[in-house]
């Protein structure tokens, strides 16, 4: 084997990875240190400011992305596909920041403002996205209502780990048409 065959292989036994993770890791701190020189060439300050947002964003979009590629899952929890019709939910959850290219966080309720889910068919995914509730608990609501569905929002209180302050937090996004 060659020097640089050896190195990549002691890299990949050392940190556990494979090497098309190792090769994303490359790309991006390969990345990362050209938009470094570059800023550095250039010496502008806001044009620094500017460059660190858009690395910071795009970083951060690549994060979510790869926590949500294993939540994509409709209401019968069946894994959702690149064919499937669901491509709406796919596009938010995939491609949703955390964060605004300002860099000011936004939370679930500031995502879902003027909008309401229909707890009663709503997705896991789409049930993640309401105050409060993760994984476990969106879970939780789709087993309770499939044994008995939702007549009123209020009824969401009798799923474990829902309780009057989760509700609050819930109650103008949620709808039980």
């Amino acid at each position: 084997m060659s020097r640089k065959e050896d190195l990549i292989t002691k890299v990949k036994t050392l940190t556990g990875v494979t090497g098309s993770e190792l090769t994303v890791v490359f790309i991006l701190v390969s990345g990362l240190l050209m938009g470094l020189i570059i800023q550095a060439v250039q010496g502008n300050a806001d044009n620094t400011k500017k460059v660190n947002k858009e690395i910071y964003h795009l970083l951060d979009s690549l994060a979510n992305a790869s926590k949500a590629t294993y939540r994509a899952t409709d209401a019968s929890n069946n894994v959702l596909d690149a064919d499937s019709n669901s491509a709406d939910i796919q596009q938010q959850t995939f491609f949703s920041s955390s964060g605004t290219a300002n860099g000011t966080k936004t939370t679930k309720a500031d995502r879902l403002k003027g909008s309401k889910i229909n707890i009663n068919d709503a997705s896991k995914v789409e049930l993640m996205k309401l105050p409060g509730i993760g994984e476990k608990t969106a879970i939780s609501i789709i087993e309770y209502r499939d044994s008995r569905p939702f007549g009123s929002i209020n009824e969401i209180k009798n799923v474990k780990g829902i309780g009057v302050k989760k509700f609050e937090q819930m109650r103008e996004f949620i709808d039980v048409k």
